[in-house]
């Protein structure tokens, strides 16, 4: 049997290999060829041997033995390499959507060698070559694939080039008031809101511009991951607007992005950003004059290969997916997260912003500064300046320090650990110690900034804040993108007058949400509101009213003191529990079964039925450059 299911799995690998369906660029064939052959052959011997072993079981081996002869091997191979072809109709990246559908997939795998091993006896025992054919046949993938592993590699490094603003400008055709300040809205990705906290101060600069400026005790996201949270900040939409659920998916072209409002009004308009999720292609760019999204890399023809086409091949169904494009993206020597992110990558985040930011007051016409930072995320990797500064390595437990230090799995393994035994204080101190030394880092660049601002002289608006936060040990998690819990949802916020525009020094009496400021920003430049239903933070009138959190199928509502969370179900939303924030800040009471009177359940039931009926009305596809956005996905440890 061997000589065939090789001759037959062989025969199709090569034609896989020259077709080359799924790869995305010229210039992969090789590397293709190789996956594809050994992750064909590979099957197609496990296959045999599997076969084999059933053979000799005692009592169900004839069975195996009527299927394991050399004629029905061919058949059984062809099966095997023509199953990649069958299933090109399903996405590169459906196997992460869910479990289930991770099983559903392999089982598609499996079925067509399956079946014909199961009906070989009967309709597969003729048509196939000689046994001595077969053997010549046989030799000719694995001949294939020494020939190519000794062809040299090609250089495949993507190219990252940071655009020029000078070069991109056009005269503005529409006279902006010279009253007008600058805009600059920062961003810093995954900063909680307690960056003050147990006596340590992460941020002086933050608490120095909110003693002057306007501030609350912290802001509300709409979510606990970049891409919705950040289309929210960046729009003026909430959660139930947008219909973002996750960084699966990503902003259409219709939404009313603030830079194309400031842009189309005369504003000169950047952007510079740390996190791939919001990189041009995926529609952060709009409006922007210049976007500079060099900072984390372009997604060239190898990370496409590795997102697109190794998905398609038997070398992944046999490995865990993280693993096997693990081993390409190594092997075709593609940055890895750690070298996306190395440590202290803010400072070529704020050297672009420097830039455009010397460009805008070089203008007449007022300008809007986006940046975004991103060291706050993991992996927890601190620059030689704050290293050392509180954390301390004799805190992390021995079990977890074979794993890089502060890395994704590392974290992940502490997680782990979280929900089934114990992991010690000290181990969850020192992570956020680590963390806390890269968001120190930030205070030395915003101080830059700030410096940069009054040295150019021009009436600037600064807002400061986030997406989401960060869990350490709270409900027993780590990282973000796992629950709706304050410590997610709780950001810092900050705005702050510069150079004689003046901002009120107040503290708001009520949590700012992200949604607060583009209509703040909007009336800043004297543009209409355009419908938002978010406050302009800056005319007095204010009141609380309730706020979304959305994160897949998961809802939380909160109005006042009080939260709901819920989970979506079509139409329908099903309350999961109930907390009073100010008396269980830790959201450790449940008190949905048993609620008091003073809880407002029924209005909040209300509000997330209202929610779940306009969300099932949104019409969600996949977006069509996913897979490079899996591949980015997949790089920040957000899917496997």
């Amino acid at each position: 049997m061997l000589p065939g299911i090789l001759a037959g799995a062989g025969l199709l690998a090569l034609l896989d290999a020259f077709l080359q369906i799924p790869v995305p660029a010229a210039g992969l064939g090789r590397e293709y060829l190789l996956i594809v052959v050994a992750g064909t052959l590979s099957t197609a011997i496990i296959f045999w041997a599997l076969s084999f072993a059933g053979t000799r079981l005692p009592k169900a081996g004839g069975f195996f033995q009527r299927r394991h002869q050399t004629s029905q091997g061919f058949w059984i191979g062809i099966a095997i390499g023509i199953t990649p072809f069958c299933l090109y109709w399903l996405p590169p990246n459906a196997s992460a959507y869910s479990p289930a559908m991770k099983a559903a997939v392999r089982l598609l795998w499996a079925t067509p060698p399956l079946l014909v091993y199961f009906f070989a006896p009967r309709f597969f025992s003729r048509g196939a070559p000689t046994l001595s054919a077969l053997k010549r046949i046989a030799g000719l993938a694995p001949l294939a694939w020494l020939i190519a592993f000794l062809i040299p590699a090609k250089d495949m490094t993507a190219e990252t080039v940071r655009p020029h603003f000078a070069e991109n400008m056009a005269a503005s055709s529409r006279v902006v008031s010279k009253d007008s300040p600058d805009i600059i809205l920062v961003s810093i990705d995954t900063l909680r809101a307690d960056f003050e906290h147990d006596g340590r101060s992460t941020l002086p600069i933050l608490s120095e511009l909110a003693d002057v400026g306007i501030t609350s005790d912290y802001a509300l996201s709409s979510s606990n991951q970049t891409v919705p949270a950040h289309v929210t900040m960046l729009t003026g939409l909430s959660a139930v607007q947008h219909g973002l659920r996750s960084n699966l998916e990503q902003p259409t072209e219709s939404m009313p992005f603030l830079a194309k409002a400031l842009q189309g009004a005369g504003w000169r308009t950047a952007g510079v950003i740390s996190n791939a999720l919001l990189a041009s292609s995926f529609g952060f760019g709009a409006g922007f004059d210049v976007y500079d999204d060099s900072v984390v890399g372009s997604i060239g023809p190898a990370d496409r290969f590795v997102a697109q086409a190794v998905p398609r091949t038997w070398a992944f169904m046999l490995l865990r997916p993280r693993p096997a494009k693990d081993f390409v993206r190594n092997w075709l020597g593609i940055q890895d997260q750690a070298s996306r992110m190395p440590p202290g990558m803010g400072q070529v985040t704020w050297a672009s912003a420097e830039s455009y930011l010397s460009s805008i007051h070089q203008q007449r016409a007022p300008g809007f500064l986006f940046a975004h930072f991103m060291d706050p995320h993991d992996p927890y990797t601190p620059p030689m300046a704050t290293a050392g500064k509180w954390f301390s390595m004799q805190g992390v437990e021995k079990k977890f320090q074979a794993h890089p230090l502060g890395g994704h799995d590392q974290l992940r393994m502490i997680q782990k650990d979280l929900s089934s035994s114990s992991v010690s204080a000290l181990t969850l101190q020192s992570m956020r110690d680590l963390y806390d030394e890269e968001v120190f880092f930030l205070d030395g660049l915003l101080r830059q900034l700030v410096q940069k601002i009054e040295t150019g002289k021009r009436p600037t608006a600064l807002i400061i804040t986030s997406d989401h936060g960060e869990h350490f040990g709270e409900w027993k998690k780590m990282l973000h993108s796992n629950s709706l819990q304050e410590a997610l949802v709780r950001v810092p916020f900050v705005f702050v007058g510069l150079n004689g525009f003046s901002a009120p020094q107040k503290h708001l009496p009520y949590a700012v949400h992200l949604q607060d400021i583009v209509p703040t920003i909007f009336a800043l430049a004297g543009l209409p509101q355009g419908g938002l239903k978010g406050r302009n933070i800056l005319d007095g009138l204010w009141e609380d009213y309730p706020h979304f959190t959305r994160w897949t199928s998961h809802l939380a509502v909160r109005k006042g003191s009080w939260k709901l969370h819920a989970r979506l179900d079509g139409e329908a939303a099903h309350s999961i529990s109930l907390f009073d924030l100010i008396a269980d800040p830790q959201e450790k009471n449940n008190q949905l079964s048993a609620a008091p009177k003073e809880a407002p359940l029924r209005e909040l039931e209300s509000l997330a039925k209202k929610f779940a009926e306009a969300d099932a009305l949104f019409e969600r596809s996949s977006a069509e450059n996913s897979a490079e956005r899996m591949a980015r996905l997949k790089e920040l440890g957000y899917v496997d």
